[in-house]
């Protein structure tokens, strides 16, 4: 009897035992459950707040600006040097993109341009007697020719090499009728924008080898946004 008694009791025992080792397991999966769906829920969350940041019109915030040095291979200074800041982000319009911001460099190749959207841009310098350079980061597979700038950002270091060897091109920008047209914008791959003057005249200086206009893409007139693409001559010289 004593032992029917004792066997029944170690059943109990090892019955809640075993009931009690369930329980902890069930608790802890439910804690893991319940961890890992708040981390996902997190994760959505940033993820959601990373992608409206990147929605935000980018001219309702703080502008950036670019500084930097115009250097010739030699790493003496340029002075007089063009240097151009080309907006290239989808985030605002193609007439945005069409207007650079522009700047000259100081007797010691020193340049800032500010105002700029806080978006991805091309930074590109010009010189007479040099070739055009852009500004670039990296070497090989990581080489980047474009800065991406932030809300109020204030890039420095923005440092521009140029190469001896530049070719001039000149050339006339006139309408259907042969009239010269006055403060068009002349913008390239690779070049800062050229204005034409009073008689629809202007000068680059461009890479030696084949170059024709018709490869040049626009010709905008400042301060309007007829594009010249079409029903425009242009004479090179």
């Amino acid at each position: 009897m004593r032992g029917r008694v004792v066997i029944g009791v170690t059943l109990v025992v090892v019955a809640g035992v075993l009931w009690w080792l369930r329980e902890e397991k069930e608790d802890a999966a439910a804690v893991a459950a319940s961890e890992v769906g708040e981390a996902a829920v997190e994760a959505v969350t940033v993820a959601r707040v990373e992608a409206a940041v990147l929605q935000i019109d980018p001219r309702l915030g703080a502008r950036a600006s670019i500084a930097g040095f115009v250097k010739d291979s030699r790493g003496a200074p340029i002075a007089g040097a063009q240097v151009c800041a080309l907006a290239t982000s989808e985030r605002v319009t193609t007439e945005e993109r069409r207007r650079p911001d522009c700047a000259t460099s100081e007797r010691d190749g020193h340049y800032r341009i500010a105002g700029l959207f806080p978006v991805r841009h091309e930074v590109v310098g010009s010189a007479p007697g040099f070739i055009p350079a852009l500004y670039a980061q990296g070497e090989g597979a990581s080489r980047r020719e474009w800065v991406e700038l932030r809300q109020g950002m204030e890039m420095l270091g923005a440092d521009i090499v140029l190469e001896a060897g530049g070719v001039e091109i000149r050339g006339v920008v006139k309408d259907l009728s042969g009239g010269p047209i006055e403060g068009a914008q002349l913008l390239g791959n690779r070049q800062p924008v050229v204005v034409t003057g009073p008689e629809g005249e202007f000068s680059m200086w461009v890479r030696p080898g084949s170059s024709r206009c018709g490869r040049w893409p626009t010709a905008t007139r400042t301060g309007a946004t007829t594009v010249w693409r079409r029903g425009t001559s242009t004479r090179c010289s």
